[in-house]
């Protein structure tokens, strides 16, 4: 290295150079908050039989809970109310007491738009005291799944735009906000959480943009590449989760497969994709919870101007889409094979039931605790089949089964079956003659469970959101499950294995993946799916 002097001369030029006209500071964020204080409480809630569950089990003083049983249903508007009412002071014990109120009342949404353009739910946050809110839209239009080719079209319309909006989402999450685009069967959701003061401010600049596809050929053309590789990658994932994807298409009444998808993606263009806002906008229903720190009045001002931006016209009610799950015959067994070039062997072997009703729902869950720890003792543990070993309750619409998986190099498909079906006569059993101690154990651990509350925004968000438009359940649905669990029996899991789990009444569809090693003709009584669409034609769907 060296070192010299700076001339006057050069110290002189540089004191006379003016800026470039490139170099700026950058522009103000406008999603920056300003205002990060609580808004006054204005919400209705309900001290509910969950509620005194659960101040029971933390102990509270029972006169305390005796005094919450005579206002149990009520609707409130105010907590002063509530604790004038079971006389409570200021002291630390009933403090403790307030905050557990405060943790474990039901809170009620408010439907503040019904109307045929759609339905907003709105809720104000009081459990999580934060600064935040979560806006969650739904636009309900059936050309989203009306063929391969339009579902295609409606995830690369995602990707283009989201591609499109790099540059406002980075701004938006500097100032803790960020959104997400999702394209479902029944239509595209749009949510937005984060700081409340400017989260309409996002969804204001957001709205023009979902009409904009702004990337250009070289661009479009690489994100069709990287769908085409997502497509395949879903055949060179873990023998398991293909099992899941062969589950969802057998038994979802309406689901295109990957291969169907490959062969549209080569032949959409660009200019598809830039028409396609046009026809979906053209008729929607909006869906939309709004949650958190923010107001009423903001909230329905907010979501109004958007659908005056986005809906063209109305959908009719009667349009929306509706899953469906293929039902199983009592006494069915069924299985679908696939050979696949991987290592490993998996099966997912499935014991469907019937549509949950509290009572069928507890003794299912029941079973599933009981079930998960014999079973990967017994598999994992003591058999070593496989590394991946698992079992639990499913829910797929409202139809509830219980499922088991593993996954192996060692053993084929159909020897994992065989040991399965081995093991389930003891388990059987078993729950025929838990002793009364471990089967109170078990249920307690169900219901307390059920008393856990969401933790964030966005997962009470989502909650209210399947609550109201996809589960259709009211709001007090857990009390009743509680209900459901106290007053269930043994005898009722004693029921449940006779009526759905001995081998006559089995309604079974085994999914077996091959390995390139296991791939050998072997015999099975089940009847083997030739065909999904076969397999599915007359079959009834609920």
């Amino acid at each position: 290295y060296s070192k010299s002097l700076i001339s006057k001369e050069m110290i002189g030029k540089w004191q006379q150079v003016s800026l470039h006209p490139s170099l700026t500071l950058p522009r103000q964020n406008p999603f920056l908050p300003n205002q990060l204080s609580q808004l006054p409480e204005k919400t209705t809630f309900s001290v509910t039989y969950q509620t005194i569950v659960a101040l029971e089990q933390a102990e509270v003083a029972k006169n305390i809970v005796q005094a919450l049983r005579s206002q149990q249903d009520k609707v409130w508007s105010t907590w002063e109310k509530l604790y004038q009412t079971l006389e409570l002071s200021d002291s630390a014990e009933d403090q403790l007491v307030k905050n557990l109120l405060r943790r474990h009342a039901s809170y009620h949404a408010e439907k503040i738009l019904d109307a045929p353009a759609g339905i907003i739910w709105y809720s104000q946050d009081i459990r999580l005291q934060t600064p935040k809110a979560q806006l969650t839209l739904f636009l309900n239009q059936p050309i989203v799944y009306s063929s391969p080719r339009q579902a295609v079209i409606a995830q690369l319309y995602r990707d283009s735009l989201l591609e499109g909006l790099n540059e406002l989402r980075y701004e938006a999450s500097l100032a803790g906000l960020n959104f997400s685009l999702g394209v479902e069967k029944g239509g595209i959701s749009l949510v937005l959480w984060g700081y409340s003061d400017q989260i309409t401010t996002l969804l204001s600049q957001l709205t023009p943009k979902l009409f904009e596809i702004t990337i250009d050929q070289n661009t479009f053309i690489t994100l069709k590449e990287s769908r085409s590789r997502g497509y395949q990658n879903t055949f060179l994932s873990a023998p398991y989760q293909q099992a899941f994807y062969y589950r969802n298409l057998l038994l979802e009444e309406q689901k295109y497969p990957l291969e169907a998808y490959q062969q549209e993606l080569e032949k959409i263009r660009l200019e598809d994709v830039k028409t396609f806002p046009k026809r979906f906008f053209s008729s929607t229903y909006l869906q939309a919870v709004v949650h958190g720190n923010i107001s009423r009045k903001t909230a329905y001002e907010s979501v109004q101007a958007f659908l005056k931006k986005v809906q063209k016209s109305t959908l009719d009610r009667g349009r929306i889409f509706q899953e469906k799950t293929i039902q199983l015959s009592h006494g069915q067994s069924e299985t679908f094979v696939k050979d696949i070039p991987l290592e490993n062997s998996a099966i997912v072997l499935e014991l469907q039931t019937d549509q949950s009703t509290p009572k069928h729902r507890g003794a299912m869950l029941i079973m599933s605790r009981a079930l998960k720890s014999r079973f990967y003792t017994e598999l994992r543990t003591k058999q070593q089949t496989g590394y991946i070993v698992s079992s639990g309750m499913a829910d797929k619409q409202n139809t509830l089964s219980l499922i088991f998986i593993i996954q192996s190099g060692q053993f084929s498909a159909e020897e994992l079956q065989q040991r399965i079906e081995k093991f389930l006569p003891t388990f059987w059993e078993e729950v025929a003659n838990l002793s009364p101690e471990e089967f109170r154990a078990l249920r307690q651990s169900i219901i307390n469970a059920k008393l856990n509350k969401t933790k964030t925004i966005p997962a009470e968000t989502n909650r209210i959101f399947q609550l109201k438009f996809r589960k259709n359940l009211h709001e007090d649905h857990v009390s009743e499950a509680i209900l459901a669990l106290e007053n269930l029996q043994l005898k009722d899991l004693q029921e449940v294995v006779q009526t759905y789990f001995i081998p006559k009444q089995q309604k079974k569809l085994s999914i077996q993946m091959r390995s390139h090693q296991h791939q050998k003709k072997t015999h099975t009584s089940a009847d083997v799916i030739s065909s999904i669409a076969v397999f599915k034609d007359g079959k009834k769907a609920l």
